[in-house]
């Protein structure tokens, strides 16, 4: 598994072993020390158009010694660190509450050794898509997780339903979003939402700042709506290598977001009654030029100060994060060609 990684926020070192976790990481996310473990199970039955997360999972379940196996593991390697811990997050690149790929009994083994073994725990995020929020599943993970607060982690990237379904391909209504949410109101769940700054790989600077925004404020209201306690994580859209994503924009000219685009979305929608996390990993599924970091201008230090940003919330690391990019020396800028084989389809 090599070494624990500790706040590292822009790539991560996964494992290819069945019986290890995909990832194991402790980290600082907002104020909370966070141990985050993705497992590595049967892999999503979607297929978004640009993720290639599910190809690291296997084809079938693995069975639940395997799967102990991987928990296991984790907690082992970081045994140091827990005492510290006080939050867990919990994914396998796909959904956790699909039983499909997460069966409720090593689910529920997997909590009562947390709860055991992280004794200063107060917090656990599940990552899962809307569809398998429902009624029965809140009930038995707010039986589970009792004495924890649970965290209902989704992807819903943007409000625009066309861009949503047509191009990123995320086979997700708003409605079964929306009734997810109400439920994490119901059980007094917290949230994390991801938008994705730039959620249309066609769109220009503009029009991925006006989608974005209204991303955010129709999240925010809805949050408002249902008394649910809402993080909210902007993610720069990158495209992965292989990607449908990929091969849909075949030859066309990309032009990735910059951070400047994230800090302005994020100085419009600024709420302090919210908290907010700058996305900064690539996952180690893009080049470079194809992401943040292959868009002008760009700086190392203005990647920690947003890093710092998600810490602590104080918005001085946000305006420091503009200075620097502000800061950067022209150069010429010019669309960057996709890195994928293949052909354009039409949007």
């Amino acid at each position: 598994m090599g070494a624990i990684q500790l706040f590292q926020p822009t790539e991560f070192e996964y494992s290819d072993d069945i019986r290890l976790p995909l990832l194991t990481m402790v980290r600082r996310f907002l104020h909370w020390t966070d141990l985050l473990v993705i497992l590595r199970t049967k892999r999503c039955r979607y297929h978004c158009s640009f993720c290639t997360l599910p190809s690291r999972s296997l084809p079938n379940s693995p069975s639940h010694e395997i799967l102990w196996e991987q928990w296991s593991s984790s907690l082992k390697a970081c045994q140091d660190w827990l005492p510290q811990i006080d939050s867990i997050s919990l994914g396998n690149e796909g959904s956790v509450l699909d039983r499909a790929t997460l069966d409720s009994e090593i689910f529920k083994k997997i909590i009562e050794s947390l709860k055991d073994s992280c004794r200063n725990a107060k917090r656990i995020a599940l990552e899962t898509r809307p569809e398998f929020v429902s009624i029965d599943e809140c009930k038995f993970v707010s039986q589970t997780c009792q004495g924890l607060n649970v965290d209902l982690t989704i992807g819903l990237e943007t409000i625009d339903d066309h861009i949503r379904e047509k191009i990123l391909g995320k086979s997700m209504t708003r409605k079964s979003f929306e009734e997810a949410f109400s439920l994490a109101g119901q059980f007094d769940f917290s949230s994390t939402i991801y938008v994705v700054v730039k959620s249309n790989p066609f769109h220009d600077n503009n029009e991925a700042f006006e989608e974005a925004i209204a991303t955010v404020e129709w999240v925010k209201a809805l949050a408002n709506f249902y008394k649910v306690k809402l993080i909210l994580r902007l993610n720069p859209l990158y495209i992965p290598r292989d990607s449908k994503l990929a091969v849909k924009l075949g030859t066309a000219m990309y032009k990735p977001p910059s951070l400047l685009l994230v800090i302005d979305v994020l100085e419009k929608v600024y709420d302090p009654t919210v908290k907010w996390f700058v996305g900064l990993s690539t996952e180690g599924l893009a080049d470079r030029e194809l992401t943040y970091k292959g868009a002008y201008p760009y700086s190392p230090d203005a990647v920690r100060a947003l890093a710092q940003f998600s810490i602590s919330q104080d918005l001085s690391w946000v305006t420091k994060a503009r200075n620097i990019l502000e800061s950067v020396p022209a150069r010429e800028v010019s669309s960057v060609k996709s890195a994928c084989n293949g052909y354009q389809e039409q949007q």
